[in-house]
């Protein structure tokens, strides 16, 4: 299958053909690995994103920029993902989503305040239990746990964001990124109540 996949790369991305094959199927190989890893069980025959995902991660192991790769496709891998997890939800099971805001100072008035820039993401999560001896360390903190979340992996999720769900913020206070009992990366958000509304821009 990745054989085959080595002229359509090249025509794809006008690869010169004296670039080896060898080096393709290797850039292919990695690829495949790494999307194995982020999203396991899918197909590549079957699956026109993981095909998709593939071929740009060739491109850009030929460009020598591979690091570049997950962060630029870092949305589309998340869309993927939760595509994933939908389709493998057992029956009965409710899922819920949020939309995903950052933390950013607006500099432009006599006091600098924070504002939520919208990401224009919409997550699906499922939510999970908060152990009573976490709920109580950090309420001797000042902080009060408002929900504790489970979504397919996201790095780019830290305490400098914000989850608005059915109009309420919460803010991010812990991002922990986990492998599940199934294989899928997931990330663990732990959410409290902010010490106050914060606007929202557009």
């Amino acid at each position: 299958m990745l054989e085959e996949m080595i002229e359509e790369v090249r025509q794809e991305f006008q690869i010169p053909p004296y670039f080896p094959d060898e080096s393709l199927l290797r850039y292919l190989k990695e690829g495949k690995h790494r999307l194995d890893t982020l999203n396991p069980g899918r197909s590549l025959e079957t699956d026109d994103t993981f095909r998709s995902l593939l071929k740009n991660y060739v491109y850009y192991a030929y460009n020598h920029k591979t690091y570049e790769w997950e962060q630029n496709y870092a949305a589309i891998i998340l869309s993927w993902q939760l595509e994933s997890e939908v389709r493998h939800e057992p029956a009965g099971v409710h899922k819920r989503c949020f939309e995903l805001y950052r933390i950013k100072t607006d500099e432009t008035k006599d006091f600098p305040e924070d504002i939520l820039e919208n990401q224009h993401m919409t997550i699906w999560y499922n939510e999970i239990s908060v152990y009573d001896h976490t709920r109580y360390a950090l309420s001797q903190s000042g902080r009060e746990i408002t929900m504790k979340i489970r979504i397919p992996q996201y790095k780019k999720i830290d305490s400098d964001c914000v989850c608005i769900i059915e109009g309420t913020q919460h803010r991010v206070y812990n991002a922990a990124h986990i492998i599940n009992k199934d294989g899928f990366p997931e990330t663990e958000l732990t959410l409290v109540r902010p010490d106050r509304t914060i606007e929202v821009i557009a």
